[in-house]
């Protein structure tokens, strides 16, 4: 309506103020996609390219701690091999040195000897049982 000649009806001035707000809203979103398209694009990058870096540096520690504990069972095992070897020789001379000392036809030198045999083997035995411990404990 028009209240006077020279004045605009007051739905023309609401268009023209709703016109203008819609302007405003209008600068606030070209500014708002132009900051999300230039620096939130940028840090998205930037981000990614970190998360990328991150990623690649836990592969390659990933990939040297498994061929680590792979040595270590590897070397379990070699140790495991080893007590059980040097256990059946230790087993093995004992039953000779007792077949020896029963049996009475072998001289005493010869004995003698075998018993050092014995001995030296039941120290090689109790050494790879300690390695063997050991590396248990390492391992585990």
């Amino acid at each position: 309506k028009k209240n006077k000649e020279n004045e605009e009806s007051t739905e023309h001035s609401s268009l023209r103020t709703f016109l203008a707000e819609t302007g405003y809203q209008a600068g606030q979103h070209e500014v708002l996609a132009e900051h999300l398209s230039k620096d939130v694009m940028k840090d998205i990058q930037h981000k990614s390219i970190e998360f990328h870096k991150k990623v690649k540096d836990n592969s390659k520690h990933a990939k040297k701690e498994k061929e680590k504990l792979d040595t270590i069972y590897f070397d379990l095992e070699k140790a495991k091999l080893k007590y059980q070897r040097s256990f059946h020789d230790w087993k093995h001379s004992e039953r000779n040195y007792q077949f020896a000392d029963q049996d009475g036809t072998i001289a005493r030198n010869e004995i003698l000897k075998m018993k050092h045999q014995t001995l030296t083997k039941l120290k090689l035995f109790e050494d790879s049982k300690v390695r063997y411990i050991e590396q248990l404990d390492k391992t585990n």
